[in-house]
């Protein structure tokens, strides 16, 4: 066989492997997820002080990306953020604290986006309120006057049955955020240095009903590289306008 042929069936077989090996390593389907003891370990290793003892449970935002709330040897109710990404399962994050954060798996699809949270019982909170809010506001450029009108919408979440949760946003939320990002997205073109998915005048923020401070669900944490993962702003009744008034 000549050895221009024969270079050529070696090159073909490099690249069929090298493909192969890039699927496996990028795009594969995730294996069955760590035990709890595996969990609670890989916890601990990621924050030494988070002191993960029980797993409270193991919740799927979608195939690739896990949820594990758990409890510390000191009590403490904490979050893990998971992600199959490279052919294993990694901790995106670790928090000792569980007050609401918001996870945007994938920044410019808010249909990925979810609110989390691990509520320590002893805040004894009846329920709490989620809001999406964007701050009314005025400016004028170029002799063009413009108003954005306050945005503010609410969503109620009962706190007696699990210390937990993972919320999908509301379709009402979704459309608003999509429709600002086609807005941005119109006025200036997308590049990489200038795109930002969503536009920072909105905000998620929180407010416990049934308990003065919420001491016990407010910890530290440890986050790893562009995790997507941001505080829920821990907001005062006076910040949130009532219609009826």
């Amino acid at each position: 066989m000549p050895k221009k042929r024969v270079w050529a069936f070696t090159l073909l077989g490099i690249v069929i492997l090298s493909s192969a090996l890039m699927y496996r390593f990028y795009f594969s389907n995730p294996k069955p997820f760590p035990s709890n003891k595996q969990v609670a370990g890989k916890i601990n290793h990621a924050l030494i002080n988070a002191n993960a003892s029980v797993i409270q449970d193991t919740i799927a935002v979608d195939k690739k990306h896990k949820v594990v709330p758990f409890i510390s040897e000191e009590g403490s109710y904490g979050l893990s953020y998971w992600e199959w990404k490279k052919n294993k399962w990694r901790i995106v994050s670790v928090n000792t604290g569980g007050s609401p954060h918001i996870w945007k798996v994938k920044n410019d699809d808010p249909s990925t986006y979810r609110l989390i949270w691990n509520l320590h019982p002893e805040d004894q909170l009846s329920y709490m309120k989620f809001y999406f809010v964007r701050d009314r506001s005025f400016f004028g450029h170029h002799g063009i006057e413009t108003y954005d009108p306050k945005i503010q919408l609410e969503k109620k979440i009962p706190l007696q049955a699990k210390s937990y949760g993972v919320m999908k946003l509301p379709n009402d939320w979704i459309e608003i955020i999509n429709s600002a990002i086609k807005m941005e997205a119109a006025k200036a073109p997308r590049t990489f240095f200038n795109f930002q998915p969503v536009p920072n005048q909105f905000y998620f923020g929180w407010i416990p009903y049934k308990v003065v401070n919420p001491s016990s669900s407010v910890g530290g944490g440890y986050t790893s590289g562009a995790a997507g993962i941001e505080f829920v702003r821990y907001l005062g009744t006076e910040e949130i306008e009532d219609p009826k008034e």
